[in-house]
């Protein structure tokens, strides 16, 4: 039989209930994880301390794991995320400070030259650079 036939005809469920690696409660902690998870949350609670009531279970639970059980970093990303996360502030809309490249354009140069005092220029390509305002350079 070709190989194409056989893997036409395969069962893959079969397959995966014969797979050792493939189970269905994959997201289940050990009993180890299970006592870690417990005592670093009791611990990060102690730590926030009035505080706790700001962050739910799973959220200390979820950066338990992410931090591997480091009580520190986990209370230390909770408080800057949920707690007391930094204030934005509206940031002024910037004036330009006439070097904006929004004004230039590119024609072909008409007579190679250098710099001039009208705000044109002739790049290294041969392309004459035009802008409202004298180049800086």
């Amino acid at each position: 039989m070709s190989r194409h036939q056989h893997v036409r005809n395969l069962d893959y469920q079969a397959v995966l209930e014969e797979d050792d690696y493939y189970s269905e409660g994959e997201d289940e902690l050990s009993p180890e994880d299970k006592e870690a998870m417990r005592q670093g949350t009791a611990e990060v609670k102690a730590a926030l301390g009035v505080e706790a009531h700001k962050v739910s279970i799973e959220q200390i639970e979820e950066a338990l794991w992410h931090y591997y059980y480091d009580v520190d970093k986990t209370v230390a990303y909770l408080i800057t995320k949920y707690i007391d996360p930094p204030k934005k502030t509206p940031k002024a809309p910037q004036k330009p400070n006439g070097k904006s490249l929004s004004f230039l354009y590119l024609s072909t140069p008409r007579v190679p030259s250098g710099r001039s005092t009208t705000g044109t220029h002739v790049g290294p390509l041969g392309f004459r650079l035009y802008s409202p305002q004298p180049l800086p350079y």
